[in-house]
């Protein structure tokens, strides 16, 4: 099936199926370090404007 259609390969070989998983938890995995750090940003802006007032 790879020689007649290589570009829907993806599509039913399982270890693309597999890349394809691990490429998402990992960007899923990135997004949530991403969150974590502005959470603990604007932890620090509210703690900070909490002093000041």
């Amino acid at each position: 099936m790879d020689t007649f259609a290589p570009e829907f390969s993806r599509f039913w070989l399982p270890e693309a199926a597999e890349a394809r998983v691990d490429a998402k938890r990992r960007q899923r995995d990135e997004e949530s370090g991403v969150q974590q750090a502005a959470l603990e940003e604007l932890a620090e802006r509210v703690s900070a404007a909490r002093s000041v007032v």
